[in-house]
């Protein structure tokens, strides 16, 4: 099964085909065609299926990454790999973008309470104490396909709507402060 990997369809960039990354390229890239399913591969190991067609099987009606895809639209991914023989995919149970709320500001770093631990994210937005945001955390699928990682001092991102394909508006995503802070942002039924 593959763990780490992240989907992207957008039919108006690339026509209709999800991909399926779960690898990283180089300049010794082969392609093989099985079906209506390309695989990528480094070498000789796979890093992508290109899976063509795709909304014959199913509907997406996402732009861009799909960040928390739910179980059904796993095992109908899984279903066509499976026909192909080719390695499935995890289910993704969480998306690593949570709800927190600012605790304060140390120098630089604007401190926010994720509902486990206090996390540092290097922004220079000056926010009220108590404001409710969407924070990235280690893990979250970004919008340019990697994996935010910790760095230098910042532990998390705050996230902005057009990270998330909510609008096309970089605004801030600022939260009610009535919801629980440390749930999974895009888990809730508001979405």
């Amino acid at each position: 099964m593959i763990k780490d990997y992240s989907l992207f369809y957008s039919y108006y960039e690339t026509g209709d085909v999800l991909f399926v990354n779960f690898g990283v390229k180089n300049d010794k890239v082969t392609k093989k065609q099985i079906g209506n399913i390309s695989v990528i591969y480094n070498e000789k190991t796979p890093i992508c299926y290109e899976i063509h067609q795709i909304t014959k099987t199913l509907k997406i009606k996402s732009k861009g990454y799909i960040f928390l895809p739910n179980s059904i639209f796993i095992d109908v991914i899984n279903g066509l790999l499976r026909r192909a023989n080719l390695e499935q995919l995890n289910y993704i149970d969480k998306s690593h973008y949570v709800v927190g709320k600012v605790v304060g500001r140390e120098g630089n770093l604007l401190l926010v309470d994720d509902g486990d631990k206090i996390l540092r994210c290097n922004n220079p937005i000056n926010l009220a104490k108590d404001t409710v945001v969407v924070i990235a955390e280690e893990g979250a699928l970004l919008r340019n396909g990697n994996r935010f990682q910790k760095k230098d001092n910042s532990d998390a991102l705050l996230c902005y709507e057009d990270d998330l394909y909510l609008s096309d508006n970089h605004e801030l995503i600022v939260l009610d402060t009535n919801i629980d802070v440390g749930q999974d942002f895009l888990k809730m039924e508001a979405l």
